[in-house]
């Protein structure tokens, strides 16, 4: 746990070799450099926190090997790029905080297979392509994807009864948004803002 400290520089590649690493904290603690690959090699992890610094460049594909990560946050960093397909393989995500960096690409194509996720936030970068769609998260309650480049029509949601919160706003959705979002009884807050070809009603 190195976290809330000033902590300059880069994160070290030998890091990697711990292999029994499962909770890695280096949240708020002015990082730069990149996301070393060689933490492919701790397939036990379960947390990585590393947001709130100046990290930079694109995640590795070595992060699909971490196959018992449970929570991925790493917003509010200067990451770009796409994020690898083999992040697909991490079914045990429960939490995946990405927002505020500037990640390209489109999601969809992989994250069908994070059925476990409970927290999703993306907004602020420039993610394309048709929002993610995350019916077979059935624990899912926090879901905000506003503020990228999505385009096509709003997911439905009537399975998902745990939801509490949907941010799609400030994306390129256009159609309707679904009556069965209606049937989530604990959603509370939905926002669909700044989407110009959206009709706002339940038509």
């Amino acid at each position: 746990y190195m976290d809330m400290n000033c902590i300059t520089g880069s994160l070290s590649s030998s890091f990697g070799s711990m292999t029994s690493m499962q909770y890695f904290y280096f949240a708020g603690t002015c990082l730069s450099g990149s996301f070393p690959s060689s933490f492919g090699g701790w397939t036990g992890a379960l947390v990585i926190f590393l947001y709130n610094n100046f990290m930079t460049g694109s995640l590795p594909s070595s992060l699909g090997s971490m196959s018992s990560l449970v929570a991925l946050e790493i917003f509010s960093n200067q990451f770009d790029g796409t994020i690898p397909s083999s992040m697909a393989l991490l079914t045990n995500l429960s939490a995946v905080r990405f927002q505020e960096n500037y990640f390209t690409g489109n999601l969809s194509l992989f994250t069908e297979h994070w059925a476990k996720l409970t927290i999703v936030q993306l907004y602020t970068n420039s993610f394309s392509g048709a929002i993610p769609l995350l019916g077979v998260a059935p624990g899912l309650s926090f879901y905000d994807v506003g503020d990228n480049a999505f385009s096509g029509s709003l997911p439905v949601f009537s399975s998902l009864l745990s939801l509490e919160y949907v941010d799609c706003s400030q994306n390129a959705i256009f159609g309707t948004i679904p009556s069965s979002w209606g049937l989530v009884s604990n959603l509370s807050t939905v926002n669909v803002s700044s989407n110009a070809d959206l009709c706002k009603l339940l038509c």
